[in-house]
């Protein structure tokens, strides 16, 4: 655990890390080698450090090595750097320069420009949580010497970096706020050339001709955008022109657009129009992508995306059952019955996803089934999305859930069935046939869930029902 790995030429190389046994954790300084052709392991020098927590990279060529530390109590992080010569099977300590300054657990990536690295954010300096940096450097392979980079957003630590484009990410981690809590933060560093231009591209929106205007494209109308130009290089760029594509569902955009020459550190706006197609429903989707052309002296082609929901979101119904007293059912909401007479769904204020109330099925010890059935409610888009959270406690493949809908005066079907789709999520297991289910054979459904309704729903009636089921 808490090795180092990259991949080179067909082999991944995994190195350092901590070993545990028999309650110690010691450091190791294993270089293991997995060859993915032949499905082989095999060993390479051993690193000049036991530890672990080290940045890697490789440049197509050789593997790079820094930072680290031991595991052993009392330890010191490094600011040792090597590289591998896996033709060699040997280390080479002039090969790069050291660390400026300790880091260990950091996010870290080759990036586009000169083959340079990026190591960012981990503990520098020291072990303590006053160490955790937002700090971030790269290692110019040219002059073998390191610089310093704008910070990251946050102090991170125990994340993961990549390259996407011109921009290095670094992904998730344990931030400052104590513990071993992971974080969702992601944090994006555009990699820039201090002698070339960078151009990047952010879209507004201006107007449409919709009556009454409500600030979003809708279906039919012509609509205006604006689109500012930022040179975040180092150097003025060349005669900037952009296009706004003829594609992402829009039709008839407007013509190339001269910007001209935009000096380092400075933005320019200009206006583009384009029409949504009538038919387009509402709630589907356009993207305007936009080509950034900076003819002289770069040559390089820029781009710059943006994506609309045509439409304003509707909410055709909700229910929180929050608005009741204990144990009765809000009104429209039913219980149907459809096999024994165990399972009774209340409202309950034991627990919930919303204080106070929840609607809660008991499981009793045979076999029984209800459903809670939603009053109907009109749906006007083939593009309506149901967003539902659910907690259960219940015997695997035994026991179960499953959503239901029905359609007018159609009969009552399974959700994916009738042309659904969960976009999160999704059933989690087959309910047993084995031992009487009234929904045997079918999918019991897990918690949080986000699901498209699909079937041909436009001006429908549409009631939901879950289905909970007992199998003893």
């Amino acid at each position: 655990m808490e090795s180092a790995a990259a991949y080179l030429n067909g082999k991944i190389y995994k190195l350092g890390g901590y070993v545990s046994a028999g309650g110690t954790t010691t450091s190791s300084a294993a270089l293991d080698i997995y060859d993915i052709s032949s499905n082989t392991w095999s060993s390479g020098a051993p690193y000049p450090a036991a530890q672990g927590w080290m940045s890697v990279f490789t440049d197509g060529t050789y593997l790079y090595a820094a930072g680290g530390v031991a595991a052993e109590t009392g330890s010191v992080p490094s600011t040792k750097t090597y590289r591998y010569d896996p033709g060699t099977n040997t280390w080479d300590d002039a090969a790069i320069a050291d660390l400026p300054v300790s880091r260990w657990g950091a996010a870290s990536s080759i990036t586009a420009y000169r083959g340079g690295w990026v190591i960012a954010g981990g503990y520098a300096g020291g072990t303590s949580s006053s160490n955790l940096s937002a700090t971030a450097i790269k290692w110019d392979p040219v002059g073998n010497t390191w610089s310093n980079l704008p910070d990251m957003n946050f102090p991170r630590a125990r994340m993961s970096g990549g390259i996407l484009g011109d921009a290095f990410y670094a992904v998730g981690g344990r931030g400052p706020e104590g513990g071993f809590n992971g974080n969702s933060n992601n944090q994006r560093l555009f990699c820039i050339d201090p002698n070339q231009p960078y151009l990047v591209g952010s879209v507004n929106y201006v107007s449409d001709n919709g009556t009454p205007a409500n600030g979003v494209p809708d279906p039919g109308e012509t609509v205006t955008v604006s689109l500012t130009i930022n040179n975040i290089g180092g150097v003025a760029s060349g005669n900037v022109v952009a296009t706004l594509a003829a594609s992402g569902g829009i039709l008839n955009p407007s013509g190339p657009v001269n910007y001209g020459v935009i000096n380092a550190g400075s933005s320019a706006s200009q206006n583009f129009t384009f029409v949504v197609p009538a038919e387009a429903p509402c709630g589907s989707e356009i993207v305007l992508t936009f080509d950034m052309n900076d003819a002289v002296p770069t040559l390089t082609n820029y781009s710059a995306t943006q994506s609309y929901h045509l439409g304003v979101l509707q909410t055709a119904f909700s229910e929180n059952f929050d608005g009741v007293t204990v144990p009765n059912l809000p009104t429209g909401w039913v219980q149907n019955q459809t096999s024994g007479t165990g399972i009774t769904w209340t409202t309950v204020s034991s627990s919930s996803n919303s204080a106070p109330n929840s609607a809660f099925a008991n499981d009793p010890g045979a076999v029984n089934a209800t459903a809670l059935e939603s009053p109907a409610f009109n749906i006007s888009s083939p593009d309506s999305v149901l967003t539902f959270k659910n907690n259960y406690n219940t015997e695997n493949t035994f026991d179960g859930a499953v959503l239901e809908i029905k359609i007018g005066s159609g009969a009552w079907a399974d959700f994916v069935v009738a042309g659904g789709a969960f976009t999160s999520g999704g059933y989690n297991g087959v309910i047993s046939t084995s031992f009487q289910s009234p929904i045997g054979g079918r999918q019991p459904g897990p918690a949080t869930r986000t699901a498209i309704l699909r079937p041909p729903l436009r001006s429908q009636r549409l009631p939901m029902a879950s289905r909970s089921s007992s199998a003893g």
